[in-house]
């Protein structure tokens, strides 16, 4: 007559289910040190996007005060060099005897 397992049976499978979840406690904890580790390695990405990114704009602002800054030394110039043709070159009018020729 059958009466169920044998101790020795009924510690093996005790063994078993104990081993079973030092196992998956094993690797929950692995699990959660790999999510914590994508988590500090995604935080860090996003910092140095943001860095980047502030960056960048320093850089496009200093760019455009340059061009600002050329933009307006270079109308000085062409402003100068008018007024310079307007009263240095451009000062002899053609009189009559000029007409006269043709």
């Amino acid at each position: 007559r059958w009466k169920g397992m044998s101790p020795e049976q009924l510690e093996e499978i005790r063994k078993q289910q104990e081993d079973q979840l030092k196992e998956k406690e094993r690797l929950d904890a692995e699990e959660a040190e790999r999510n914590k580790e994508w988590e500090r390695q995604s935080l860090s990405n996003a910092r140095a996007g943001l860095l980047l990114e502030r960056e960048q704009e320093r850089l496009r602002r200093s760019l455009q005060k340059m061009a600002v800054d050329d933009n307006m030394r270079m109308a000085e110039e062409q402003k100068a060099h008018q007024e310079f043709l307007d009263k240095e070159v451009y000062t002899n009018e053609p009189t009559a005897a000029y007409f006269m020729q043709f």
